[in-house]
């Protein structure tokens, strides 16, 4: 679950149709423009927030106001006096999607996918990817796969903080503000690869020189960072179409590389850096575009405030990336010898992915709907029973993530018959991998591993919404160390596929962890609403 899904869940109007809100009277349209004629000073507050409006912002277009809500009063009377736009919300947001909009937030959050699914079109479409081909030595192969991973685990943390900052001003209308954030971490991304990629040649250094693993590891450390900024600003300004492009038509130069003899590793170094240059230009074109003819960006966060607004994000990135790939790192270097990529445990692991992929979207349409409801509730509920509605919508969302799960089990169980059933018909050799019984247990340790962790990030996107990351953070901490310390243990006493019995217990600790969290938590939820930003 993305950052960026949280931010928007109002399905506000695209920024380019939007004024920056930079005083009273914009607000108070952009609040009548969403709502309609808001019903009391609540409404109005909400909608000051789901715009990213925050306590810091409201002394700069009010004077005076300390606070959201200070400033939501004075907007709130004037909105009241501005009549509603032909076609407006009255007094609500819709509880109830429509058939388009579901499709569009399923759509948006599956860009964020972009570079997984690109791969695996171009793997069937071609027989190579940027990430694998039949030609890679056991070392360049090893060494590709973790570079790819440990350039996840570098970045998680990057991605989180860039796509909440820009999120904040995106919404607002303030594109040049969100160009400014998205091109410094974009640049931050460039620096973290070519520091990694240095620290690798520094440890080979001390080794006596390269060898295929850490040559290629160093090779990957180094143009994949950027890359996944780069994908994450263009999914986050409704761009994923043109990361597809930029992922795949890539893989279509690896495969003309290997076909013209160059060095496997030469291939997919050109091929990942072409990706990461399409990616970044790409972003950095359609944001200049989008940004001409707006005002001057306003001032960045205060140097004392900022960290206390990202922070917590950049936290859950890493704790994020290590519960969905700390097991592999587990697997290929805890077994006491020399780092080595595990076919048989990738292949189970990939399989587990497919469902995860689709369902992960439907989270964010769970996310959308909460927001949509719990203003609803606010909006439409006599005071005195507020608390009663509150529940009720913490009900529903709970609801509403079990039946992701349902759909997570149902596809889960399609891909489980295929391997079963259909694996002398998968290409690749995939189905005498899953033939064995290794293959069999980490294809189910990583099927019910997955589907844990996905519930478990919808309930996460509840804590989201409320602008609450610690409290995921916290869990998802305890979850990772199981993960690891469960999956060494079992790694060291058995094959490289064990370490799956870690990524599912800490997968299930993750899930309880979380449910308890949200058991608590959701006796406060109108406050924690309130009390949000």
């Amino acid at each position: 679950m993305t950052t960026a899904s949280v931010a928007a869940a109002t399905e506000p109007t695209p920024p380019e149709d939007l004024p920056p809100i930079v005083d009273i009277e914009t607000a108070a349209r952009r609040v009548v423009g969403l709502l309609g004629t808001p019903l009391h000073e609540r409404a109005t507050v909400a909608a000051l927030e789901s715009e990213g409006v925050r306590n810091v912002e409201a002394g700069r277009i009010a004077p005076g106001c300390r606070t959201v809500f200070e400033l939501g009063a004075l907007v709130h009377r004037r909105a009241m006096e501005l009549p509603a736009p032909p076609g407006a919300p009255q007094g609500a947001a819709e509880a109830v999607l429509s058939f388009r909009r579901v499709l569009s937030t399923y759509g948006r959050a599956l860009a964020y996918s972009l570079p997984l699914v690109a791969q695996i079109i171009a793997l069937v479409a071609l027989g190579v990817s940027l990430w694998g081909s039949a030609r890679l030595s056991a070392g360049e192969q090893t060494g590709i796969a973790l570079g790819v991973v440990v350039s996840l685990l570098l970045t998680g943390p990057l991605t989180q903080a860039m796509v909440r900052r820009v999120y904040y001003y995106w919404f607002q209308g303030d594109v040049r503000a969100a160009r400014r954030v998205a091109i410094g971490w974009m640049g931050i991304g460039i620096v973290t690869g070519l520091a990694g990629s240095g620290a690798v040649a520094a440890i080979a250094a001390t080794r006596g020189g390269f060898s295929d693993l850490t040559l290629s590891l160093g090779v990957v450390i180094g143009v994949q960072c950027a890359m996944w900024l780069g994908n994450a600003v263009l999914a986050t300004i409704s761009r994923g179409w043109f990361a597809g492009i930029a992922i795949f038509s890539p893989a279509i130069l690896v495969w003309a590389g290997l076909r013209a003899d160059w060095s496997p590793l030469l291939a997919h170094a050109v091929g990942m850096a072409a990706a990461t240059v399409l990616l970044l230009a790409g972003a950095w074109w359609f944001l200049g575009r989008m940004a001409r003819g707006w005002p001057a960006a306003r001032r960045p966060l205060p140097r004392a405030v900022a960290p206390l607004e990202i922070a917590g994000y950049a936290a859950w990135g890493i704790v994020y990336s290590l519960l969905f790939f700390g097991d592999r790192l587990v697997a290929w270097l805890g077994g006491g010898g020399d780092p080595a990529f595990q076919p048989l445990y990738e292949t189970a692991l990939e399989m587990a992915l497919v469902p995860l992929l689709l369902v992960q979207p439907l989270l964010e349409i769970v996310l959308v709907q909460l927001n949509a409801r719990f203003i609803q509730s606010q909006d439409r509920t006599p005071a005195a029973e507020i608390d009663a509605a509150s529940r009720a919508v913490g009900r529903s969302f709970v609801r509403l993530v079990a039946a992701a799960g349902a759909a997570y089990a149902a596809i889960a169980a399609v891909v489980w018959i295929v391997a079963e059933v259909g694996a002398d018909r998968l290409p690749f050799g995939v189905g005498d991998l899953m033939a064995t019984t290794n293959g069999r247990l980490t294809l189910a340790a990583a099927l019910v591993a997955y589907g844990c962790l996905a519930v478990a990030v919808g309930l996460c996107s509840a804590f989201q919404l409320f602008s609450r990351p610690w409290p995921m953070v916290a869990m998802g901490g305890i979850a990772v160390a199981v993960n690891l310390t469960v999956g060494l243990i079992a790694r060291v006493a058995g094959p490289p596929e064990a370490a799956s019995l870690g990524l599912l217990a800490g997968s299930v600790v993750f899930l309880v962890g979380m449910g308890v969290v949200w058991t608590r938590a959701s006796r406060n939820l109108d406050h924690m609403w309130y009390a949000a930003f």
